[in-house]
């Protein structure tokens, strides 16, 4: 009986552990630009209030970094949209003209 409730246990915070796995990539995009944004604030106070370069430099390079790879992972997330079939409006669209096609056939 032990064995059995730990495999339950284990399955259960294993479930857990996936909601919130895709909780965070669910808002990646969000939580990726908060940091650039963040960062990008403390490298013009940097530069403009504490008079740090060094400290305004490296800032930059991670709100760089940070921008980049926020437009990768847009730009990703569009690509995948279409390579699952995604359900939305593009379904619907390929319906419409499919049905184009074939009432254009029948009157040619």
């Amino acid at each position: 009986m032990s064995l059995l409730s730990s495999d339950v246990t284990r399955i259960n915070a294993l479930i857990h552990l996936l909601s919130f796995v895709m909780t965070i990539g669910k808002y990646l995009p969000l939580i990726v630009a908060v940091f650039a944004l963040v960062n990008l604030t403390v490298a013009i106070m940097s530069f403009l209030v504490w008079n740090s370069i060094a400290s305004g430099v490296i800032n930059s390079v991670l709100s760089l970094g940070g921008l980049v790879f926020l437009g990768q992972l847009i730009r990703r997330r569009n690509v995948h949209r279409y390579d699952y079939r995604y359900g939305g409006r593009q379904s619907r669209r390929a319906f419409v003209e499919g049905n184009e096609n074939h009432s254009s056939g029948a009157a040619a």
